[in-house]
């Protein structure tokens, strides 16, 4: 019996392997048994994962996201007792911010490697332009925005502050001036910048009292502090400062509904203090009236393990620990907190661990105690309660290593992107309103570290990772997703020479889009693409640039135009060299027009690439993959001229069906020999791809050689390609879908025709 099977929604991704037994489940067709270093989406296509561009080599850090609008966000680098940022310039250009003097901005900070990893697993709270930082026994420290490229980290000024437990022996002072900065006398005081005094006793200016402030040492008998006394009542007399020596310190914090939550230090793990409302540096708690906007102080009572962390919910405080899941509200959902009307109640959500959730389509995602579930939480309605429910409780064996690091990109895919165990990285597809829960792995040569998402100045979302490789780290990028064109978009008349003239024009575009795809990882991306406008005089035989473009090496090297809508094209070898401006040309491909201002400038040989020595890269050449070869001495050469060129290393796509076979006319075909006879594999816009029952025999579905004829990579391939097979049968019948190409794969479906009964 011959039967034909469509696998045409991929969008369950991975599914425990054993789930093999499962047959009945609509999931057995939707999901696989591996699913590596493809995407899933809503609609149901397998898409080869985008590559990760290497953008700067560093070294082991850590790395938190700072918001400051839409078109321009921050990296901030964390490392041994410093930091440093990353953005996007105005030129859209990811690195480095430099200060005022084109030196890297660096500000130090107190931490360590591991106490800026464990921030970063935990999230700093972050308002407008001003980030709080917090860590057991340390003082909370802010990180201010001063402007695009100037920040600032210190300790903050509180007042009635709740964490300092110590005090060295008070100073007398004998005055304080109103200003922003408030400039305190006090004879011989013996601070240093950066720490914190209390301030007491004062006559006059007794809106200072109460005040934690944080010093900047200006003589031996005057500091000013980060109080803003402008608006205080004069000083009079009297007051002293005392220096805090030490303090019980929260581990988290959290701007939430007009307040600055903290909550789990040393001696208080399950304690939440909130400032003053609209006040977020106001901690006074009232001894006897309180009002709505002052500051409070709670004990969550239904829960013994440490509060891991705050997050902001859309109906209350959630505060996460081992234990469960606590709603703190103002009694009811959607009600304030107030010190009078604070409640805190357990969920029945499961308990959490460090990493910081992430929210999705109005619910919450965090992980588990265990490091590997998934859950996902919202607010019934109907029943008034929290619930959570496990994102991959069929989809366990991914997790293994545990997530330390939750994401969620929005884009076309809306994909929730995790950390893996420091070693990789996974990704989710999900739409709870179709049920779609989709994980996917994603493998690297190397391991993956730590992982940011900031968007760049158009408000797109970008991911970012710390890879390491070869005893290096790397902060790299996840390419972009190329969006090709399509053929109907390439039509200008009804007549076969129209056709063919249209073809060409399609096929030019898609392989000017084809240069942008990156699927190598730590890649790196060269082409030579020049802007002064070119003329080419055929009588004489050359081309002249309106600037100096050419040099006396650039004999043998080719000028190509590159394409604005695909119907343009010319290619000249340069067999002569007249000037900076001149150059003599013999014609590759007649061109379309004798004056052009975008053109390629080919080369054959590429340095600047230490980064690969002694390892083993792949290159994908004006489009199409070339070859694999070995980088010694940091550069390499070509065997022929190319006029683009992405290196980097590879990393394969897989895709295991489970065990085919069905129930049908009460026959179950889960247990009769089968052979696949012909598969067709439906594809938008792919190169590449190997198919198979078996890994050790894949037949492939396009060649890739690139053409030499007309210098463009194989056009991608849009629609169905059917391959025969002769096979074995057997009774368990997989089959597999693999990419080992560095080129673009989304796929569509996979129409098998697969012989039943047939005897061994």
């Amino acid at each position: 019996m011959k039967v034909s099977t469509a696998y045409n929604n991929f969008a369950r991704g991975k599914i425990d392997h054993d789930m093999i037994g499962r047959y009945d489940l609509p999931i057995y067709q939707t999901g696989s048994d591996e699913f590596k270093n493809f995407i899933s989406n809503f609609k149901g296509n397998a898409i080869y994962r985008a590559g990760l561009e290497s953008y700067l080599q560093f070294q082991d850090c850590a790395l938190v996201e700072f918001r400051f609008s839409n078109t321009q966000n921050y990296i901030v680098v964390m490392f041994a007792n410093k930091m440093r940022f990353l953005s996007y310039d105005v030129s859209g250009n990811f690195g480095w911010v430099l200060d005022g003097g084109a030196a890297i901005l660096e500000v130090a900070t107190p931490y360590t490697l591991a106490d800026c990893k464990y921030i970063a697993r935990g999230k700093p709270a972050q308002n407008g332009d001003a980030m709080i930082f917090t860590r057991n026994g340390y003082e909370p420290y802010k990180l201010t925005r001063v402007s695009a490229n100037n920040f600032t980290f210190a300790p903050y000024s509180r007042k009635d502050d709740p964490f300092p437990s110590a005090w060295a022996a008070t100073k007398a002072i004998t005055g304080i001036t109103q200003a922003t900065n408030a400039v305190v006398t006090c004879v011989a005081h013996g601070y240093t910048t950066g720490q914190r005094v209390l301030f007491a006793g004062i006559v006059g200016m007794t809106q200072l009292n109460a005040y934690t402030a944080t010093v900047t040492n200006l003589t031996a008998n005057t500091f000013s502090i980060d109080v803003d006394t402008t608006k205080f009542t004069a000083w009079s007399s009297g007051g002293t400062s005392a220096l805090v020596t030490a303090g019980d310190y929260p581990d988290n914090a959290l701007f939430y509904k007009g307040r600055l939550y903290y909550s789990t230090t040393l001696a208080k793990t399950t304690t939440v203090w909130a400032s003053q409302s609209g006040n977020y540096f106001i901690m006074t708690i009232p001894t006897g009236t309180t009002t709505d906007i002052d500051a409070l102080q709670f004990t969550i009572a239904d829960i013994t393990q440490r509060i891991e962390w705050l997050f902001g919910g859309d109906n209350s405080l959630l505060a996460g620990s081992a234990d469960g899941i606590v709603a703190c509200n103002g009694g009811q959902v959607n009600t304030a907190i107030t010190a009078s009307t604070v409640q805190a109640n357990i969920t029945t959500a499961d308990g959490c661990n460090r990493t910081y959730p992430s929210r999705k389509d109005g619910l919450v995602f965090y992980v588990g105690l265990n490091d590997r579930n998934v859950y996902y939480f919202s607010y019934d309605l109907l029943t008034e309660s929290f619930k959570a429910k496990d994102a991959n409780f069929i989809s366990y064996d991914i997790t293994l290593g545990g997530f330390t690091k939750i994401r969620f990109k929005k884009d076309r895919n809306d994909l929730i992107y995790t950390l893996r165990g420091g070693t990789d990285f996974c990704s989710v597809n999900f739409k709870e309103s179709e049920n779609i829960v989709g994980w996917h792995e994603h493998s690297t040569s190397g391991t993956i570290t730590d992982m940011a998402l900031i968007t760049n100045n158009m408000g797109t979302p970008q991911i970012f990772v710390l890879a390491l490789r070869n005893g290096n780290y790397f902060i790299e990028h996840q390419a972009d997703y190329v969006e090709f064109n399509h053929r109907v978009n390439f039509f200008t008349g009804k007549t076969l020479a129209a056709k063919l003239l249209d073809d060409q024009a399609y096929n030019r575009y898609v392989a000017e889009q084809l240069r942008s795809c990156v699927y190598l990882d730590n890649a790196l991306s060269y082409k030579d693409l020049r802007a002064t406008t070119i003329t080419y005089n055929s009588g004489a035989g050359t081309i002249t640039a309106s600037g100096a473009s050419f040099l006396v090496g650039d004999v043998g090297k080719h000028i190509a135009y590159k394409t604005s809508t695909g119907y343009e094209y010319g290619r000249f070898l340069i067999t002569g060299y007249t000037s900076a401006t001149v150059v003599t040309v013999s014609v590759l491909q007649t061109p379309t027009t004798n004056v052009w201002s975008s053109w390629y400038l080919s080369f054959n040989s590429l340095s600047g690439l230490a980064q690969y020595n002694g390892q083993t890269v792949s290159v994908v050449a004006d489009g199409g993959y070339l070859t694999d070869q070995a980088i010694s001495g940091g550069a390499t050469t070509f065997s022929k001229q190319i006029t683009s060129v992405v290196l980097g290393y590879k990393y394969k796509g897989l895709i295991k069906t489970f065990i085919q076979g069905f129930a049908v006319q009460g026959t179950n075909t889960q247990t009769t020999y089968k052979a696949v006879s012909r598969v067709g594999v439906r594809t938008v816009s792919s190169a590449g791809v190997f198919i198979g029952t078996s890994l050790y025999a894949m037949e492939p579905v396009q060649e890739l050689s690139p053409v030499d004829l007309n210098y463009l990579p194989p056009l991608p391939m849009d629609g169905t390609k059917y391959v025969n097979f002769s096979d074995d049968t057997e009774i368990d019948k997989y089959f597999y879908v693999v990419q080992e190409e560095p080129l673009p794969l989304n796929l569509a479906a996979l129409l098998l025709e697969t012989d039943y009964a047939v005897k061994s």
